[in-house]
């Protein structure tokens, strides 16, 4: 996906009543930072359309959009969990 559709799949997800949150992806050995969605498995990879190539934000930017979109720390942790386990 690309980061320029970020906040369109924000939209969207947030109309079907589900949350998007950032996650550091290298974390769990995936390339770059992904977006995991609310009671949906899998992740998708964002792609920084401005230098072609996977997004990699610090964990300072990741943790600052989540905040901004009402997510902290925990309530991602667990939007992560859910969407890799099911």
């Amino acid at each position: 996906m690309k980061l320029s559709n970020l906040e369109n799949l924000v939209q969207t997800k947030k109309a079907e009543g589900k949350r998007v949150a950032l996650y550091d992806g290298t974390e769990i050995h995936l390339k770059g930072t992904i977006a995991v969605v609310d009671y949906e498995s899998g992740f998708r990879y964002i792609i920084d359309e401005t230098i072609g190539d996977y997004l990699n934000w610090t964990s300072e930017e990741i943790a600052s959009w989540n905040l901004d979109h009402g997510i902290d720390k925990k309530t991602m942790d667990r939007i992560v969990d859910q969407s890799m386990s099911f």
